[in-house]
């Protein structure tokens, strides 16, 4: 089994999901409406009060916590080797009480679908885009592979992921449901710290830690480990892209995440990398 799977940074994912599923049943069996920046709010909250057990992980946000009145996607990037990072961009979307997704095809800013606004980040920056879905149902069950291959429970998908053209190709069909996405189309958001990308099946470009810190510099508020940046190899140059690109993309898409979450390996951190 390789090492990212025993990592705890692996299993801190695993956790947020099985907790994310099961705050969503319990909401949803007393009448209540899960929001979305409410539980993402809630995810930083989980790391923050895990951080000495995950001393990897930082999380930068536009807003302190308890002043947040808009905004529910984050950006994840994820060291895979020493001073390069994946960047996953992640776009939520709550589980509704009627067992589907409100307003996934609405007009955002600029008469855009959400998607389109994805998809050019997407085709700009070469990050992983997804849309993350919190989700919670006491009567689904489910126990299967991820696409690592290893096994997991219904709960795990209480934090999913779905690529933006499926969501597109569904959305735009009608109102779309839990069953619509689950399991075929959705991966558990484990997957991100708990496998291995595989650049064969999918592209991605890599950023680099100087890239990535300059990304989370623009954030006034911080949680965490938030030092994880300061000893990281900067002689690493994984793309051509300019020390800001990251804003740069984000800007260009008209995105600004609520968080910027940045997972190192305990490798580099331990080396002092």
């Amino acid at each position: 089994m390789p090492l990212v799977q025993l990592s705890n940074r692996c299993k801190l994912f695993e956790s947020i999901a099985a907790n994310t599923w099961n705050k969503i049943i319990r909401n949803h069996h007393t009448g209540n409406q899960a929001r979305e920046i409410g539980l993402t709010s809630d995810i930083v909250s989980e790391i923050e009060d895990n951080r000495l057990s995950f001393p990897n992980i930082g999380v930068w946000a536009v807003e302190a916590r308890n002043e947040r009145t808009h905004g529910n996607d984050m950006d994840i990037f994820v060291e895979t080797t020493t001073g390069q990072f994946l960047w996953w961009a992640l776009q939520a979307k709550v589980l509704n009480l009627d067992g589907t997704y409100h307003d996934i095809a609405t007009f955002r800013s600029g008469g855009e679908y959400q998607w389109t606004k994805l998809n050019r980040l997407l085709a700009a920056s070469g990050c992983v885009v997804r849309y993350l879905l919190y989700n919670g149902s006491a009567n689904y069950h489910y126990y299967g592979n991820d696409i690592c291959i290893r096994n997991f429970n219904e709960d795990q998908f209480g934090c999913s992921l779905v690529k933006a053209t499926d969501v597109e190709r569904l959305a735009l069909a009608g109102p779309v449901s839990f069953h619509d996405f689950h399991p075929e189309l959705a991966q558990p958001w484990r997957i991100i710290t708990c496998c291995l990308f595989d650049t064969k099946k999918e592209k991605a470009t890599y950023y680099s830690a100087a890239q990535v810190r300059e990304a989370v510099g623009i954030y006034p508020n911080s949680f965490g480990n938030t030092t994880i940046l300061d000893s990281a190899n900067d002689n690493s140059k994984p793309n051509d892209f300019s020390v800001n690109a990251i804003n740069d993309f984000s800007s260009s898409a008209e995105r600004i995440p609520a968080y910027r979450i940045v997972i190192r390996s305990t490798t580099s951190i331990n080396l002092g990398y």
